[in-house]
């Protein structure tokens, strides 16, 4: 029976598998006491119940067991981002009143400012005589996590997640996941996101265990599939991509891989699937505490373009400008009901109650609902470009220019016009670096599936897209160069 005690390593197997990694294996019984151990170590060091922790890290052992130790005393892990520069660290430890920071020693930050005391892990052994775990129960209601968002539209923010939002989102889950105690996750995403979090959580709820790979390049996912054998994955568009396209195959015990973090072109669906890759896929956030709906893969077979059907006890409305519940196939806001959404952001200027209606979460998502219920995005609201009054979704208008044999990445985004308020503008990666596209080659090859108000009115050439570390775009960052030119 799911327990939230399970975060504290109540309820688990003993005997039964909990890590697999290049230097270590681990059972559950084993990796209680290393969690135990690193808990006395972090009292030791000062850390008490209610302290914000950040924790900058790799995906290895020793964040998963720090985590799991911080539990036990009661404090609350604050994720950060290892890529991110000094002065980013700075911010998010400062906006969410961390004490302390939890650094692997292999991360080289000296640029960092804050006045937040730093530890350096790992940790030197410690043996205790006598291991004391807490006797006390979850509070389901308690903030268990801070997680950051991802920021590729200015500053990010701090989503405050309880137990139950972890709990409720790993219960919903396991409507299309259908955990079973033999199991293996591989742990394929960054810990510090709500995707690569929720492996680990959905792993201790139902006793699966985990397979941490060598790091989260292709090659090593590629090794680590070969010599493991997962059953379940979670990949970002960009991470299938690059499998397909460096030809790994999957093993035959892989049975379920979620598929989402962004907008998933058809072709790369349907290519993954006929490659026996064993696709759902699903959509949600880091406020949703991971996906709230999904896409089984024979539904991909029949709506390619959708992101699938709320899972109950989820539900899903479309919110038109007024507020008021939009019409079958009219295109407004996503909003959401679940158990398993935020508490909210840490810290934050505006109300809680500014990001909802009616118990229903405003996601800031553009799409649409079908008569049978199935959710179509089409972009975030903020990504919209408003062209002489038309609205132009980006993602769509990308699509169609990844489609010309020359250009291996693109990217669409709005410049500031006088006469139209915004005009689309693209930045394309070409195949060979030698060779140029003009823009009137590229309307030519796009007259014929877009409407002339889509069409790009600028064109620039980059050596590679500013993404963030899911393989979303950052389209502000084009948007601030260019306009700046």
């Amino acid at each position: 029976m799911l327990s939230n005690n399970a975060f504290l390593l109540k309820t688990q197997n003993p005997n039964l598998p909990a890590v697999y990694s290049k230097n270590v294996s681990l059972n559950y019984q084993q990796l209680k006491e290393k969690v135990l151990e690193t808990a006395e170590i972090l009292r030791s060091s000062k850390i008490e119940e209610n302290n914000k922790i950040a924790l900058v890290g790799k995906n290895d052992l020793d964040y998963i067991c720090i985590v799991l130790a911080l539990w036990q005393l009661k404090a609350i892990p604050v994720l950060i981002n290892p890529r991110l520069v000094g002065e980013e660290i700075d911010f998010q430890t400062d906006l969410t009143d961390c004490k302390f920071i939890l650094m692997s020693k292999d991360i080289k930050h000296e640029d960092l400012e804050s006045d937040s005391e730093k530890i350096f892990y790992p940790f030197k052994s410690k043996k205790v005589n006598k291991l004391i775990e807490t006797d006390e129960e979850i509070n389901p209601d308690n903030t268990a996590v801070i997680i950051f968002t991802s920021g590729t539209e200015g500053k990010s923010k701090g989503v405050e997640l309880s137990f139950n939002s972890l709990f409720q989102s790993a219960k919903i889950g396991d409507q299309v996941i259908h955990h079973t105690k033999q199991d293996k996750w591989l742990a394929s995403l960054p810990f510090n996101h709500v995707g690569g979090f929720s492996i680990i959580t959905r792993s201790l709820l139902f006793g699966t265990s985990i397979i941490l790979p060598d790091n989260l390049q292709t090659e090593a996912l590629a090794k680590a599939i070969d010599k493991y054998k997962p059953t379940l994955c979670s990949f970002v568009p960009t991470q299938l991509k690059r499998l397909l396209e460096s030809e790994v195959q999957p093993n035959e015990e892989l049975r379920n891989v979620l598929l989402g973090g962004g907008y998933v072109d058809k072709k790369l669906v349907m290519d993954g699937i006929h490659q026996d890759w064993k696709i759902t896929k699903v959509y949600g956030s880091t406020e949703t505490g991971s996906f709230v709906t999904a896409l089984s893969e024979d539904e991909c077979l029949e709506n390619p373009t959708s992101v699938g059907k709320a899972l109950s006890p989820n539900r899903i409305v479309i919110l038109n400008e007024n507020k008021f519940h939009a019409l079958e196939g009219e295109v407004g806001e996503i909003a959401i009901y679940s158990p398993a959404v935020m508490k909210g952001y840490y810290n934050d200027e505006e109300k809680i109650e500014d990001y909802f209606e009616d118990e229903f979460y405003l996601t800031g998502d553009m799409g649409y609902l079908d008569t049978e219920g199935y959710l179509y995005l089409e972009a975030r609201k903020k990504d919209m470009i408003i062209s002489g009054g038309e609205n132009v979704n980006p993602n769509e208008v990308e699509d169609r220019i990844m489609e010309h044999p020359d250009i291996s990445d693109a990217a669409v985004f709005p410049l500031k016009d006088d006469e139209w308020g915004e005009i689309v503008a693209a930045a394309i990666v070409m195949n060979d670096s030698k060779t140029n596209i003009s823009l009137d080659k590229i309307e030519e090859f796009l007259k014929n599936n877009l409407a002339g108000f889509k069409m790009p009115r600028k064109l620039f050439y980059e050596d590679k897209l500013p993404k963030n570390e899911l393989g979303k775009i950052a389209r502000r960052k084009l948007s601030e160069k260019y306009e700046e030119s």
